[in-house]
């Protein structure tokens, strides 16, 4: 039965494959998103400085000790102001400044920062307008006061910030959640037992011990085990020993002891347009003495009624189909079940 170990790291390998593609795309996300500049700025004391900083793409980085004079001037959108524009002068040339308005009716004349957070941005149409006006009041043409200014403007970041501060947070949780999955996967693939859902049991040492002694007892049986096929909405693989049924599909794989089973029925999910009902596709319920409740999903009727038949020659024990009755009796079980253990 080294066939299930096969499929087990077959459906372990397919499943990595979306993740570990998601981590190289995080990965190449935080490498190419400026969290280190955002994060920690460019100290500079001269508002010149930021002339080498902007061509050498440094577009982050931090003014200590500034006084800045208001222009007068707004960004104004959807008639709410986003901010406002402030310069200062420096070796005859005039910087700009964008900075974040928090009150839209004050706008003090004149605003000393003993440390400032800018982005440098390329002039754009708006800032173009915004120039033009100004030089209109002060009496200076257009041309002449673009020479003084260059060719960006500072740009206050303080949404940027606390947007890359969410970015990160968001980036870091995803990166240890895909981890997780990759290193459980490893795991699995190393030992095929410890996929979820696979055995009735939990822990790594019960888990070992129920596999090894499925492995063994199959060995034995293999004359035995009957092999069922669904080949609807995805191939589904079903191995009936005498001891144990073997579910193995693209994802999934299930090992249920046949005495514990106590309880098993189908019912139909969806009709097949235009086709006759024995063609609709069903979902089978197990219900265990450990009282888990197991469905697969998408069986045609013929296969599914195969199996049930199958499975309760195997077991005469238990109880086939659904109704209240059964229901009542699968309860009354499971608590008598937990009452004596």
């Amino acid at each position: 039965m080294k066939f299930i170990s096969q499929i087990v790291r077959k459906q372990t390998l397919l499943s990595s494959i979306l993740p570990a593609l998601f981590l190289i795309f995080l990965v190449f996300t935080v490498w190419n998103y400026p969290f280190w500049d955002i994060f920690s700025p460019k100290h500079i004391t001269h508002f010149t400085d930021m002339e080498s900083k902007y061509a050498s793409k440094q577009d982050y980085v931090n003014l200590t000790d500034v006084t800045l004079y208001y222009t007068g001037y707004d960004s104004v959108r959807n008639d709410k102001v986003k901010g406002r524009y402030y310069y200062a002068f420096e070796d005859d040339q005039c910087f700009f400044f964008l900075l974040t308005s928090e009150d839209a009716m004050k706008a003090p004349e004149a605003l000393i920062f003993s440390s400032l957070n800018l982005k440098l941005v390329q002039t754009n149409s708006d800032f173009s307008s915004f120039l033009n006006s100004l030089s209109t009041d002060i009496d200076w043409s257009a041309t002449h006061l673009s020479e003084a200014t260059p060719t960006f403007f500072g740009r206050e970041y303080r949404d940027i910030l606390y947007y890359s501060y969410f970015f990160a947070g968001l980036l870091a949780a995803l990166f240890v959640y895909i981890v997780i999955v990759l290193c459980s996967n490893i795991l699995v693939f190393i030992f095929p037992f410890m996929q979820k859902g696979m055995l009735p049991c939990s822990g790594f040492s019960a888990k070992k011990k129920l596999f090894s002694r499925m492995i063994a007892k199959t060995l034995k049986e293999r004359e035995d085990i009957v092999a069922i096929r669904f080949s609807s909405r995805g191939r589904k693989d079903f191995y009936v020993s005498p001891s144990f049924l073997i579910y193995c599909s693209t994802y999934d794989t299930h090992i249920l002891p046949v005495k514990d089973i106590i309880w098993i029925y189908k019912h139909v999910i969806k009709a097949a347009h235009g086709i006759s009902d024995a063609s609709s596709f069903y979902t089978i319920h197990f219900i265990l003495n450990s009282g888990r409740h197991i469905q697969f999903k998408n069986c045609p009727e013929r296969n599914s009624d195969a199996l049930i038949a199958l499975l309760a020659g195997k077991n005469p024990n238990i109880l086939v189909g659904y109704s209240q009755e059964h229901k009542a009796l699968a309860k009354k079980y499971l608590t008598y079940i937990n009452t004596t253990q």
